[in-house]
């Protein structure tokens, strides 16, 4: 069986985040002045930080789009509204598992097993998905280098930064990683198997990269905007809580190595990481360090915001399968598709749908489609209604 169960965290590993968190929060909040700090809190621009929530969410309509191109480019597309439901899921695991690999892990986990695939292949859209973004993060962080170095960013000794790893502790980190994952790799054959067809799914998903360039254009260009949403959002919340006008162009190159930093998974939810790298790096450019802590702050509210509204939408669907679960199954059924401009989707969905043995009919129930969904849904056989656009009336159309 590939799909593996529920992942399980070991308590230690928890705790010692947990451990890690508490420790990075203490030792950089105890050098802010706490009540300078929250002032600045409180003078906070609404309207600044209501964009800051506003671009977040424009952003997570860019990272679903990466998604979908990735679960395309490995066949295991369902609909758009699903991929949708699956991203904002996947930044609630990011936030409350510490670090996207391990909510990557338990989304790919959750769609392989509600949509009936293989847990690799899934995992490998994932990873592939995570690829485009890496790409579209280094793009930005060439371009916001290349800009601040027009406008003067690196003159004058502003930097100072240089720290040293003694070349003994790369060689143990490295050797002990190494030591790790051979020891887990060789000692287990069903994550051998797993890995195997992981790694099978990423060849292949990357030799459609190649094949269809303009898929992995796109995906890379959508990489890039979520990167510099993630970005900008850091940036209007330092905007919120900024009282001196600031050079922006000098500062652009900041924010992505920000969000680098506080992305490492070696606290809870970037927590004291977002912070401590807020307060060094923007401190370079005179900007106090309680206005770096409170921007880094504000960030944390709106990416948990967001993550608050992933966990609602998995509770909703883990009781409606929960009710589904309860319910005798039905010997025949009649789908009820509402569509609107989805003629790309389409023939793949109709494709599975097709395959069930319980489908006996489909029902297309289109919004005013300007593209060709009516045609490719007749072209499959399908009843086809028409409605004015709206998930509810189309759906409501087609049961009665």
């Amino acid at each position: 069986m590939d799909t593996p169960q529920t992942p399980r965290f070991a308590w230690w590993k928890r705790l010692l985040i947990l451990t890690v968190t508490i420790v990075a929060v203490v030792s950089i909040y105890r050098r802010l002045d706490l009540g300078t700090l929250a002032a600045v809190l409180r003078r906070t621009d609404a309207a600044w930080f209501a964009g800051a929530m506003l671009l977040y969410g424009l952003l997570i309509v860019a990272a679903i789009g990466r998604l979908h191109l990735a679960l395309r480019l490995t066949d295991s597309v369902v609909h758009l509204t699903v991929t949708a439901r699956s991203v904002i899921i996947g930044h609630f695991f990011s936030v409350t598992l510490f670090g996207a690999g391990v909510g990557d892990v338990a989304r790919s986990i959750l769609y392989a097993r509600w949509y009936g695939f293989r847990f690799p292949i899934i995992y490998a859209s994932a990873k592939l998905d995570r690829l485009m973004g890496f790409l579209g993060l280094w793009l930005l962080v060439g371009a916001t280098l290349a800009f601040g170095a027009a406008e003067g960013a690196f003159s004058g000794g502003a930097m100072s930064l240089n720290f040293q790893v003694p070349e003994v502790w790369k060689w143990l980190a490295g050797g002990t990683v190494v030591v790790l994952a051979a020891a887990v790799f060789f000692s287990n054959e069903a994550f051998r198997v797993g890995v195997r067809h992981f790694l099978e799914a990423m060849i292949e998903g990357a030799r459609r990269l190649v094949r269809w360039p303009r898929v992995a254009a796109g995906g890379i260009l959508l990489g890039m905007i979520v990167q510099a949403g993630l970005c900008f959002v850091i940036a209007v919340c330092l905007r919120a809580v900024a009282q001196e006008p600031l050079n922006w162009l000098k500062l652009l190159w900041l924010f992505p190595f920000i969000h680098m930093l506080s992305a490492l998974p070696f606290t809870v939810a970037g927590l004291g990481l977002r912070e401590a790298a807020a307060i060094t790096l923007l401190g370079l450019y005179g900007i106090p360090k309680e206005e770096a802590a409170a921007a880094a702050l504000l960030t944390l509210v709106v990416a948990a915001s967001w993550a608050a509204i992933g966990g609602l939408i998995l509770w909703r669907e883990r009781v409606v399968l929960r009710r589904a679960d309860g319910q005798p199954a039905a010997e025949t059924i009649s789908v009820v598709m509402p569509v609107l401009n989805e003629a790309g989707e389409l023939p793949e969905t109709l494709r599975r749908l097709r395959g069930l043995p319980e489908v006996l009919e489909i029902i297309v129930v289109d919004g005013g489609s300007a593209d060709d969904s009516v045609r490719v849904a007749e072209k499959a056989g399908c009843r086809v209604l028409r409605s004015p656009a709206g998930r509810g009336r189309q759906l409501r159309l087609g049961a009665g």
